[in-house]
């Protein structure tokens, strides 16, 4: 995941949010799993609210960020599928977006308030895990 500015993000299926929008940092977020122990491993932590502390876990931020790949990369941009081209590039501009919030709108974002993993993706992660990623789920 790459974001304009770092998002805390406990869950990889439930919401993050950012403390900030004006750090002039891109967040950039990424989990390796090379075996179905690993993904059961990050499964049982996700399920406690614990998956950054999965060995896997990757997150850093910076001003900028490439990705190189000698295929195209799967991608999901606000929700859409993708295969990208690489080299991918990413880069933040500060203040070129304004956001205006009224005063109501004290803490974390009602999306950060959300508890829990949907129930369809929490058997899909499992799943997976089970059968070494096979594409066997609902069977």
């Amino acid at each position: 995941m790459v974001s304009n500015n770092p998002y805390r993000l406990d869950r990889l299926l439930g919401a993050g949010s950012r403390p900030a929008m004006d750090t002039g940092l891109l967040g950039v977020m990424a989990v390796e799993i090379t075996s179905s122990a690993q993904a059961a491993a990050l499964f049982a932590l996700e399920t406690v609210g614990r998956a950054r502390q999965f060995g896997g876990w990757m997150e850093w931020s910076a001003p900028s960020f490439v990705l190189e790949s000698r295929t195209p990369v799967a991608a999901g941009v606000d929700g859409e599928a993708l295969a990208l081209e690489p080299p991918l590039r990413f880069e933040i501009v500060p203040r070129a977006l304004t956001v205006l919030l009224p005063p109501s709108a004290v803490g974390l974002s009602p999306a950060a308030l959300a508890s829990g993993v949907p129930r369809e993706a929490a058997r899909e992660l499992w799943a997976a895990a089970r059968t070494g990623g096979r594409n066997d789920v609902g069977t």
